[in-house]
């Protein structure tokens, strides 16, 4: 598995082919696709900015033939796995609307919290069944009152302390 990561995070970290698609915050999924069974990339980057003071919740689906799972990169300022998509509980469904399919456990999904800063992402197909296929991601402006923003960043703080400190104690 580990040898797998290190082949994924190789091909993001090399340039790509792969054509930048600025995405404004609230515009709704916007569609990507690939080509290969492993380790395939997103046929584009997408690149937005998230205002000092917001947050922004990035989410990422399946759609169309359900089997897919992804890995999420942020490429910019400083290359860093947001992390891997749900596990898809069925393969060969079939629906068209992201919104089902990112509601539904038959189809892989995952969404994760984004402070300010400039985002680029890329995504690598880690699962597709069927030699590619189609997904879509949003990245919608959500409000946070200042408590919960403290409590967020606590407990990523506390989540950072506890990966460090468990990969040292298995070295």
């Amino acid at each position: 598995m580990r040898k797998f990561l290190a082949l994924a995070v190789l091909l993001v970290a090399a340039p790509m082919a792969s054509q930048a698609a600025p995405l404004a915050l609230n515009s709704g999924w916007q569609g990507f696709d690939w080509s290969g069974y492993v380790a395939a990339p997103f046929d584009r980057t997408f690149e937005f900015t998230v205002a000092a003071g917001e947050t922004a919740a990035l989410r990422v689906t399946d759609a169309f033939l359900s089997g897919d799972q992804f890995l999420i990169y942020n490429y910019n300022p400083i290359f860093g796995t947001l992390g891997l998509t749900s596990s898809p509980t069925s393969f060969g469904d079939s629906t068209t609307s992201y919104d089902v399919a990112f509601a539904d456990s038959r189809w892989s999904s995952g969404q994760w919290l984004l402070g300010a800063g400039a985002y680029s992402i890329r995504g690598l197909a880690t699962l597709s069944p069927f030699g590619g296929g189609a997904g879509a991601l949003r990245v919608d402006r959500i409000s946070v009152s200042e408590p919960s923003a403290l409590v967020l960043i606590m407990l990523a703080g506390f989540a950072a302390f506890f990966f460090m400190r468990r990969s040292s104690v298995k070295k």
